[in-house]
């Protein structure tokens, strides 16, 4: 028997089983959602443009489409279908592994632009990549304040600057914190970077001894340090990153600092600052290496 309630309580009670069905819907009508990268297991790059530039942003996607597999692009022209573009919008860069802006003038006087960026780095902390597309723009204000210190790419005119640029962006994403690395392979007797495999990173199952450039440029990304950094010091194998651990370690690293940021600001014409912060996270993760390194030795 039905247990009566009084007309004035009626509607109330009618809100009342509303709210509780939506907050505890039955299991045939619940839906599992997934993310675009755990159904296909492949890392989701979301690309951030003015539509003024919709032209290289399209070049950029047919060459991902022509050279890698391994990544799935989410691009507004691709993918919008529905009235509420702002929604997709927001799914994508929340979806997103990594999110590259394609920096320009027209990029820094967008609104919408503005706020996908501050969306994407203020608000859910993504992993993004600065992409600068026009040769002589430098970026400030706003947008200059979010991408300091980061490592950048600047596609150049012509075709094959072009396809340099999008080879160091290929590196730049596959030898990221996602699960999708790339593998050195031999050929000829040669190093080569291999982009068409999908291998864990496996420096650290080797000695740093055998380390190659491209073992120190993961160890560089995994500890998060300054990209300009690795530039400034092209350090070319493993005893060469060890030796200078090893000086490091019995340094001062104020004295250090002072002369490292004199040959920072002159290699990047004063348009980047080395911070005390960021040169404090390298000589640390420098002295873990060497310390471990020692460890490892005495362990064998």
């Amino acid at each position: 028997m039905e247990q009566y309630v009084p007309r004035h309580m009626s509607r109330i009670k009618k809100a009342v089983n509303g709210i509780l069905q939506n907050l505890f819907p039955p299991p045939s009508t619940i839906t599992t959602q997934t993310s675009l990268t755990e159904q296909n297991k492949r890392p989701l790059i979301m690309i951030s443009y003015s539509h003024a530039n919709a032209q290289f942003c399209k070049q950029l996607v047919n060459e991902f489409k022509k050279h890698d597999k391994q990544l799935d692009i989410w691009v507004d022209f691709m993918y919008s279908h529905f009235i509420d573009i702002w929604e997709e919008i927001a799914s994508a860069i929340e979806k997103a592994d990594i999110v590259l802006f394609l920096l320009s003038k027209d990029y820094f006087d967008s609104k919408s632009c503005r706020q996908e960026v501050a969306y994407a780095t203020d608000t859910l902390r993504k992993r993004f990549i600065p992409i600068y597309i026009d040769q002589g723009y430098q970026c400030g204000g706003w947008l200059g304040i979010r991408i300091a210190g980061l490592k950048y790419i600047r596609f150049g005119d012509g075709e094959e600057k072009f396809k340099n640029s999008f080879r160091d962006l290929l590196n730049t994403i596959l030898g990221g914190n996602i699960k999708l690395q790339n593998t050195i392979t031999k050929h000829n007797g040669s190093t080569h970077s291999s982009l068409n495999t999908c291998e864990p990173k496996n420096i650290y199952t080797k000695p740093v001894h055998g380390w190659t450039t491209r073992d120190i440029a993961n160890w560089f990304d995994d500890n998060r340090i300054l990209y300009q950094l690795y530039e400034l010091y092209q350090f070319q194998d493993g005893n060469a990153l060890l030796l200078y651990a090893k000086c490091i370690n019995s340094l001062s690293w104020a004295d250090e600092y002072q002369e490292v940021q004199e040959r920072f600001s002159k290699k990047y014409n004063n348009e980047q600052t080395l911070s005390q912060k960021q040169f404090i996270a390298f000589v640390n993760a420098l002295v873990r290496l060497y310390t471990d390194t020692q460890r490892r030795k005495t362990q064998l």
